[in-house]
């Protein structure tokens, strides 16, 4: 999630690995090289950068099976049609996941959704009261 939501501003680069036994004590995951290249021109301006990182963390945390699912409960695509409309321009199948998105696939989503929150299901025949 963490590389997804900086990627509009930073290329990261795996360049080797580091087996977890070469560490003592071991740890329970390898560990690894990596660099990490500012992007000369970014595809989002930093000033919007929480208002992408928020979709992002959204996508990532917020309920459902798959992207389908996923970007229809949390984001202003709305329905499970749309989304599956928006992620089929983007090469993806409903049932992928977050982590299958590109740089790309995010900032489109994040112009093309921006932060709005999902439209919220209201009661129909309740009034909300003031109280004074």
């Amino acid at each position: 999630m963490m590389t997804a939501q900086w990627s509009p501003w930073f290329e990261f680069t795996l360049h080797g690995r580091v087996p977890a036994r070469a560490f003592t004590p071991a740890p329970g995951v390898d560990g690894g090289l990596m660099a990490i290249r500012r992007c000369p021109d970014p595809p989002i301006r930093m000033r919007d950068r929480r208002r992408f990182q928020a979709l992002v963390h959204r996508v990532y945390t917020g309920p459902g099976h798959g992207l389908a699912q996923i970007l229809a409960r949390n984001t202003a695509l709305g329905s499970p049609k749309d989304a599956t409309s928006w992620l089929l321009k983007h090469r993806l199948a409903g049932s992928d996941v977050p982590k299958s998105m590109s740089t790309m696939a995010w900032v489109d989503l994040f112009r093309t959704t921006g932060t709005s929150p999902p439209p919220t299901r209201t009661n129909r025949g309740q009034r909300s009261r003031r109280r004074g």
